[in-house]
């Protein structure tokens, strides 16, 4: 009895090497994983519109400005100025009369407008040859022959192990 166990365990085992599937190593070496190079030509053309402030001179002209008064004071004052970037005053009084001198000086006016005037620059990028490496993934597609004949072979597998454990184990039939 023990040789017929023995027999068994033998024969399960050789039955489960023999089916067993192959490593990943040798399947990938039989049906290596398919590649794909996708190359990419492509120009880039951007527009970009610079806004650029402009100064514009204006020109004023200096003027001279003279003015009297007659005051009730009958001593003479010397002249008072006063100046700066843009004109000159004086006052005095002289002869019972109040006089007033204004000198606008000639001055030129910087006036600075926004964004006046725009500038279209170009840029230009090329990007030539870029190469993506995907590996897809494998097909999972089994062909209608290899899955029938998996079913026959599970099928015999399933008559030799009875057909073995009925040997072994003899049965008494009536």
């Amino acid at each position: 009895m023990k040789t017929k166990l023995l027999e068994l365990l033998i024969f399960v085992a050789l039955v489960a090497i023999i089916s067993s599937c192959t490593t990943l190593r040798k399947c990938n070496a039989k049906f290596p994983p398919q590649t794909s190079v996708i190359i990419k030509d492509s120009i880039i053309t951007k527009d970009t519109i610079i806004y650029r402030d402009k100064v514009i001179p204006y020109y004023i002209k200096g003027d001279t400005v003279f003015a009297e008064k007659k005051v009730p004071i009958t001593v003479d004052i010397s002249p008072v100025w006063a100046q700066n970037d843009y004109a000159s005053a004086s006052a005095w009084v002289q002869d019972s009369k109040l006089k007033l001198q204004l000198i606008q000086k000639d001055q030129v006016i910087k006036i600075i407008i926004d964004s006046a005037f725009k500038e279209v620059s170009h840029w230009k990028e090329m990007y030539n040859n870029k190469e993506v490496t995907k590996v897809l993934p494998a097909e999972k597609y089994v062909p209608k022959i290899v899955k029938f004949f998996a079913w026959i072979g599970g099928l015999l597998i399933v008559l030799i192990i009875g057909y073995v454990a009925v040997r072994i184990f003899k049965p008494k039939i009536l």
